[in-house]
C-alpha cells in the first residue's frame, strides 16, 4: 500500500436519534469539512470514516476530484470503522455477533445482515456520555426482583424463586448464573404485548409521583444513573416498549470525557445521550431486542448472549511511552485502536509515530498544522485525514483558546 497522506470526506448518517441540526457534533464537524449548510431540522447521528460500503469515505485529490477512499488504496478493505456519534434518544437495546453468528445470519437474512463480519466496538466520551452496557451482578439483578413487583410479574413467581436461591448461593457456578439470568431475561424480552402493558402501566403508574416528589433532579448519582427516572425517560422517547425494563437487567451508567468501554461480541448495550468516537471492525450488523422502530430478532440476541454478570470496566486509556498528550485505547481485538490526542498551543512541534497500516485521524477541536512526510495541511475542527502505512504525523497547534484534540484509529499494534 503506497498511497500518500490525504484529506478524506466522511459520510453524515441521519438516523432518528441523532441530535438535531446544529446541536449534533456530527452536523457541525460535517459542515466545517465541507462548506454544507446545516439543516437544521435533520437528525445527524453518525458520521462514518473508513471504506464500509454502507458509508463510504472519499479522498480529495490535487485538482480537487475525488476518489473512493477504497479505490485509493488499490481495493483494499480498512479492518476497522471510526465514527463520530451524536446522541439525542436511545439508542435500540442491541448486541453485534461473533464472525460465526454473523456469517449464518449474513446468508440467512441478507438484508437484515449486509455484511458477514463480527462487531467489536470501543466509544470512547467527548462529553458526559450515557449508556447502557452488560448485565449488572446477579446481587443487583435480584434485588430489582425483590422490590419491583411489575418486573416479577413479568418475570413469573417460580422463576424468580428460583433466581433469587441461585443468587444466594455462595457457591454457584458460571454456568448456572447464565442459565438463570437468560432465563428471567428471555421472559421479560418475549413477553406478551397484552403482559408488558398492563406490567409497564402499572409500573409508570407508581413511579411517575415517586420522581415527581424527588428532591433529587439529576438522573445520576455518582456514575450510576438513576433507574427511575430512566425509566420515564425511556417511555417518552420509546413509549410502551419491551426494552424499557431492560434498565433492570442491565449496568446503566455515565462516563466521564476521556473515559471509553469496550464492547466486545455478544453482550447487550445501548447508548442513551451524549457524542462520542466509536470504532469498530468494518461491519454494520446489528442485532436488536427493543427501543427501535426497526427490525428486532429477539430470538437470536436472546441466545446469542454470553449472560455475564457485572459491573463495566471503563477504559481510560494508557500514555505511549510518557507522552503527556496522547492516550492509547487498545481492546483485545486486532482490527483496531485509537489513540486520544490533546495538544496545547504552547507545543510547537510533536509527532504522532507511524503505525502499521492505513490510519484515519479526525480533527475534533482547535486549530494547528499536520505534516505527513513532503504533504502539509492547514488543520481544523472537522479535518479527516489518511495517515499512510507507518508514516509519523507532526502536528502543532495554533489556536490560543482551546487545545487541538484529535483522534487517530488503526489496527491494533498489539496484533501486528
Amino acid at each position: 500500500m503506497s498511497a500518500e497522506a490525504a484529506r478524506l470526506i466522511a459520510i453524515p448518517q441521519a438516523y432518528d436519534w441523532g441530535k438535531i441540526g446544529s446541536d449534533s457534533a456530527v452536523a457541525r464537524l460535517h459542515a466545517a469539512a465541507t462548506g454544507e449548510a446545516i439543516d437544521e431540522k435533520k437528525p445527524y447521528a453518525e458520521l462514518w470514516m473508513g471504506t464500509h460500503a454502507s458509508g463510504p469515505s472519499s479522498v480529495v485529490l490535487p485538482d480537487g476530484s475525488k476518489k473512493l477512499l477504497k479505490d485509493y488504496l488499490g481495493g483494499v478493505e480498512l479492518p476497522f470503522l471510526l465514527k463520530v456519534l451524536s446522541i439525542r434518544l436511545c439508542l435500540s437495546i442491541q448486541a453485534h455477533p461473533d464472525k460465526t453468528l454473523a456469517a449464518r445470519l449474513h446468508v440467512e437474512k441478507p438484508t437484515m445482515y449486509k455484511d458477514g463480519n463480527h462487531k467489536p466496538e470501543m466509544a470512547l466520551a467527548v462529553t458526559p456520555f450515557e449508556a447502557m452496557c452488560g448485565f449488572r451482578p446477579i446481587a443487583e439483578i435480584a434485588n430489582f426482583l425483590a422490590t419491583v413487583p411489575e418486573l416479577r410479574g413479568l418475570v413469573g413467581e417460580d422463576a424468580a424463586v428460583t433466581f433469587e436461591s441461585m443468587s444466594k448461593n455462595a457457591s454457584r457456578s458460571a454456568t448456572q448464573e447464565k442459565d438463570a439470568l437468560r432465563g428471567i431475561f428471555s421472559r421479560v424480552m418475549k413477553c406478551t404485548p397484552t403482559d408488558l402493558k398492563s406490567h409497564l402501566d402499572r409500573l409508570l403508574a407508581r413511579l411517575t409521583p415517586i420522581v415527581a416528589e424527588s428532591k433529587d433532579n439529576d438522573d445520576t448519582k455518582d456514575a450510576n444513573l438513576n433507574v427511575n427516572r430512566l425509566i420515564l425517560r425511556l417511555q417518552s422517547q420509546h413509549p410502551d416498549d419491551v426494552g424499557i425494563f431492560a434498565v433492570y437487567f442491565l449496568n446503566c451508567f455515565k462516563l466521564s470525557i476521556g473515559d471509553a468501554i469496550f464492547l466486545p461480541a455478544n453482550e447487550p448495550h445501548a447508548y442513551l445521550a451524549g457524542d462520542c468516537i466509536e470504532c469498530m471492525a468494518c461491519s454494520d450488523n446489528v442485532v436488536r431486542v427493543g427501543c427501535t422502530p426497526k427490525p428486532r430478532d429477539t430470538d437470536v440476541l436472546c441466545d446469542m448472549l454470553t449472560f455475564k454478570a457485572r459491573l463495566p470496566e471503563v477504559m481510560r486509556g494508557d500514555a505511549i511511552d510518557g507522552d503527556t498528550y496522547t492516550r492509547l485505547f487498545a481492546p483485545p481485538v486486532p482490527e483496531f485502536q485509537l489513540e486520544r490526542t490533546s495538544l496545547p498551543s504552547s507545543v510547537s512541534s510533536y509527532t504522532l509515530k507511524g503505525v502499521a497500516g492505513h490510519s484515519i485521524m479526525i480533527v475534533y477541536q482547535g486549530t494547528g498544522k499536520l505534516t505527513v512526510g513532503a504533504k502539509s495541511f492547514d488543520i481544523s475542527a472537522g479535518g479527516i485525514f489518511l495517515i499512510p502505512d507507518r508514516a509519523d504525523a507532526v502536528l502543532s497547534a495554533t489556536g490560543s483558546n482551546s487545545d487541538l484534540l484529535l483522534f487517530r484509529c488503526a489496527a491494533s499494534s498489539k496484533h501486528t
